[in-house]
């Protein structure tokens, strides 16, 4: 990839490689999920990529040197794969317009917490995929609403109606009507399986209505050594606090800021990690 491309990721919110995954990585992931009817529970699942051995060698490596690309062009220090796939089978489940949400609450930092979605069974460029709101675009038509709703922001819905847009922020619970057509923006981002959509967690995205089946994994990446802020995770409304810091995985949040104002992502995760592959080997007994 050139050094363009990788600064996509900063000029439009978003970037695309197309064939990240060759044939045969599709077909080993496919394989893995597509017949454990327990992954499929709610549609949605996490599936601890180190306990079941999920990443395979050459699909390490891919990871491995994205990160270090992205890192010399973009001046980051991306070195963080979560030991977590997000197994999306999605054929009933369609989501708004969004951003990030517990990505946003977990880390802070929306520029530097970055997702991957690949799709694994998709039956056509045009259809069953995301399509996004590019930052350049809003920046340059919309600059007051970008500046406001979506740049280094998260945990916001968004709805399209009459020509205008309803904010829905889920961090503080506060809801806006902007005269603003988000829609004017949208970007098809036309995948097949095996290409990687790379987002940062402020960028605007939505899944497309399936119509048949769809598939597909995410992945998580970060710097984790960013500080985490024990009054930012702590404030926000009761969407926040309700919904989302009392699943489990937070646990280690409150366990650390019962002593420290500050913590890195890794001590967090390091945590984290330990409880979940507790609750996974518990699961299996």
């Amino acid at each position: 990839m050139t050094n363009y491309e990788l600064n996509e990721l900063d000029t439009n919110g978003y970037l695309i490689i197309r064939n990240f995954l060759s044939d045969d990585e599709v077909l080993h992931y496919k394989t893995i999920f597509q017949y454990d009817k327990s992954i499929y529970g709610k549609n949605y699942r996490e599936v601890d990529i180190s306990v079941e051995n999920k990443i395979i060698p050459s699909v390490k490596e891919k990871f491995e040197q994205f990160m270090a690309s992205l890192n010399a062009a973009t001046n980051r220090n991306i070195n963080f794969l979560s030991p977590v796939i997000d197994v999306l089978r999605t054929e009933n489940v369609n989501l708004p317009w969004h951003q990030e949400h517990e990505g946003y609450f977990m880390y802070q930092n929306p520029k530097n917490h970055l997702r991957m979605w690949i799709p694994l069974v998709k039956s056509s460029p045009e259809i069953d995929g995301i399509e996004m709101i590019k930052h350049a675009d809003l920046k340059s038509n919309a600059n007051e609403f970008f500046h406001k709703y979506v740049l280094d922001t998260g945990a916001k819905f968004f709805k399209v109606e009459d020509d205008k847009t309803t904010v829905v922020d889920r961090e503080n619970d506060i809801t806006t009507v902007e005269n603003i057509n988000l829609e004017d923006y949208i970007t098809n981002t036309m995948t097949m399986p095996g290409d990687a959509v790379i987002f940062r967690g402020d960028c605007v995205h939505r899944t497309q209505p399936n119509s048949k089946n769809r598939m597909a994994i995410a992945f998580k990446l970060c710097d984790d050594t960013h500080v985490i802020c024990k009054d930012k995770f702590m404030s926000g409304g009761d969407t926040k606090h309700k919904k989302f810091t009392t699943l489990p995985h937070y646990k280690p949040y409150f366990d650390i800021f019962e002593t420290r104002e500050t913590a890195t992502f890794k001590e967090l995760n390091d945590i984290f990690k330990e409880v979940f592959i507790a609750d996974m080997l518990k699961n299996k007994k």
